[in-house]
């Protein structure tokens, strides 16, 4: 799997568990791989938006993508100023 299909299979989790009050994105230059995992940065579109109020979502899209695609994918919030 490379960057780009790991980046697209996030995006159809995502775009099932998008919060109503702001969107959730995927921030491709905040992506990485190391070994045989890939840890994807997914932030909010607001910059009000506090991590922990998404935390839960990004470990439900996690385990929803190990349980369903059998892929190595870690959810993280963007380091400070990736966003």
């Amino acid at each position: 799997m490379n960057q780009q299909q790991a980046i697209q299979l996030v995006e159809q989790h995502l775009n099932r568990h998008q919060p109503k009050e702001y969107r959730l994105h995927v921030i491709p230059g905040a992506t990485r791989n190391e070994d045989d995992w890939w840890y994807v940065c997914v932030g909010p579109d607001r910059d009000n938006i506090r991590r922990y109020d998404y935390y839960d979502v990004l470990a439900q899209i996690s385990r929803e993508i190990e349980d369903e695609d059998d892929v190595n994918i870690t959810l993280l919030p963007p380091p400070s100023g990736a966003a």
